[in-house]
């Protein structure tokens, strides 16, 4: 079952998109991924008779400004399995910043984890291109793990471009 609502302007354009949904279950599921080589652990028990609850949200805040974010809220256990919010700029082609927050709550799904890490996923990013003129354009990307304290994608850079050539420098 999903319920989804969407606001869009006179000229046709959608402004925003609200959404909420969860799975429900006829009858016990009797599909299962098995593999000798992995044991699967699933975020939700398969002998529960609904999936977690889940919701999206969208806004336009402007022509250059957009919002999404997205929730999956576990009912049987009262918590948030996964959530994400990120708000894009980009007033053309040239000029681009974003900037994320992601949380998941991980279960042992690819084996246990190494001793000394955090298993859930808390992390943010921030990334973009500007042109500093018609040539030269500054990009970067800082992607941080929070619930380990470390970088997980980092890297910072110009470039000069012209009518026959690109060069960029990133470290």
């Amino acid at each position: 079952l999903a319920l989804s609502t969407r606001f869009i302007s006179g000229s046709g354009e959608e402004r925003g998109r609200l959404s909420i949904g969860q799975i429900i279950h006829f009858e016990d599921r009797i599909v299962a991924l098995d593999s000798p080589l992995q044991s699967w652990v699933t975020l939700q028990p398969r002998n529960t008779d609904r999936s977690a609850l889940v919701g999206e949200a969208f806004y336009l805040l402007s022509e250059q400004w957009r919002l999404n974010s997205d929730l999956q809220w576990n009912e049987d256990q009262q918590h948030v399995d996964e959530s994400s919010v990120s708000l894009r700029y980009q007033g053309d082609e040239n000029h681009i910043f974003n900037i994320g927050y992601r949380f998941r709550r991980l279960v042992d799904l690819y084996g246990p984890v190494p001793a000394g890490l955090d298993p859930r996923i808390k992390q943010s990013d921030v990334s973009g291109v500007w042109p500093l003129n018609n040539n030269w354009r500054l990009l970067g990307r800082w992607h941080y793990d929070h619930s380990n304290s470390r970088n997980l994608d980092t890297f910072a850079g110009v470039e000069y471009s012209n009518c026959c050539a690109t060069i960029r420098l990133v470290a």
